[in-house]
């Protein structure tokens, strides 16, 4: 059995309660099932429309410490390993030139980065938040660059983890926003199996095998 690897980058409930339902119709095919929250520290965050950015204090928990106190009590005496965990992501503003030589749309969507389409993911972001189909890129230039710096401590994060296609699986939400695609294409690069997991039932019959 693989070890299960689930990448959040949402705080909503309509995220969290469609992956609690996933991991309680799958969890028997799974040794290890660990859940990465990667919801603090990026230098951009989801523009989905389930996105809610929520204060934490001591008198109320944020939702996916909820989840992941539900789902460790859940697995307690089972012989499946759970664990939790809040991504360290790393906030140095490296000088990558990811992003130079685009002058257009087209051009930008062209840029590819260790083989992976950075560029395209980019341009979806940038097409989804001004509802255009051709922005103007000039407005978007520290966007640009800051999506940059965030593709990478995405990339940076999933590679310190060490996983390969023999022993992991990948899950996220959805797969088509920004933060998500970055997943996929770190599981397209290395050959790792992926599963997309939406509202459960039918949307959560969606699987990649990159291998």
């Amino acid at each position: 059995m693989k070890n299960l690897q689930v990448f959040l980058f949402q705080q909503s409930w309509f995220h969290l309660g469609s992956l609690i339902e996933s991991i309680l119709a799958e969890s028997r095919n799974y040794k290890n099932i660990e859940i990465h929250y990667l919801g603090k520290g990026l230098f951009v965050y989801p523009i989905d429309v389930h996105q809610i950015i929520l204060r934490q204090n001591r008198f109320k928990p944020a939702p996916e410490v909820i989840m992941s106190k539900f789902l460790k009590e859940y697995f307690k005496d089972s012989n499946i390993n759970f664990v939790f965990t809040y991504a360290g992501l790393k906030r140095d503003k490296v000088k990558l030139n990811l992003l130079s030589g685009f002058t257009d749309l087209r051009s930008l969507q062209n840029i590819k980065w260790i083989d992976t389409s950075i560029g395209m993911a980019i341009s979806s972001y940038l097409i989804s938040l001004t509802k255009d189909s051709n922005p103007n890129l000039n407005k978007f230039q520290d966007l640009i660059t800051n999506l940059g710096l965030t593709y990478y401590q995405i990339f940076e994060y999933l590679i310190g983890l060490n996983l390969n296609f023999r022993s992991d699986e990948i899950w996220i939400y959805n797969g088509r926003p920004f933060h998500e695609r970055t997943v996929v294409e770190f599981a397209k690069k290395n050959k790792i199996k992926l599963k997309y997991f939406e509202i459960g039932g039918e949307g959560f019959n969606q699987e990649v095998d990159f291998t």
